[in-house]
């Protein structure tokens, strides 16, 4: 019995060391786990928040978000918020060219428009002075021309 008890008292010890090891893993994978997630999800997050700006058609860059923090990096997240960056640029780059496009072409058809009126105007005014012409010739007497007399001597 007294051996049973001395086995005993050391079997619980090393079980109580075993649950302890066995809880502080569990712990400490638990605090792993949350620390790994928290470092794949937030920039995930923050990369979102970019998109949806550029979903709401805001191309500005905005260096007080989240993500621009992940400019420098160099892994897959670093890759994709400086891609974002370059495509924010070129869109706005792009709007602008569209812009001054516009105006452009704004101030072409206002020309277009005026050069049109003031064809009209000389179009209408060749018009008439051929109608008055017109009218000139009809109203005119004819003139025939008449046959020399000849005498006869």
């Amino acid at each position: 019995m007294l051996i049973k008890a001395r086995y005993s008292k050391e079997i619980n010890i090393i079980r109580s060391i075993l649950i302890g090891v066995i809880l502080g893993a569990s712990f400490l994978g638990v605090i792993i786990a949350i620390f790994a997630s928290r470092t794949i999800s937030r920039p995930i997050l923050d990369l979102v928040e970019v998109v949806q700006k550029q979903g709401r058609l805001d191309f500005r860059f905005d260096p007080q978000l989240r993500a621009f923090k992940y400019l420098k990096r160099k892994d897959e997240i670093g890759v994709m918020i400086n891609a974002m960056k370059e495509m924010e640029a070129h869109v706005a780059e792009v709007i602008l060219h569209t812009e001054q496009t516009a105006h452009l072409m704004t101030s072409s058809s206002q020309n277009l428009s005026t050069n049109s009126q003031q064809a009209a105007l000389v179009s209408d005014e060749v018009a008439l002075t051929i109608e008055e012409i017109a009218k000139s010739q009809q109203t005119k007497p004819k003139i025939q021309k008449v046959q020399p007399i000849t005498l006869m001597s």
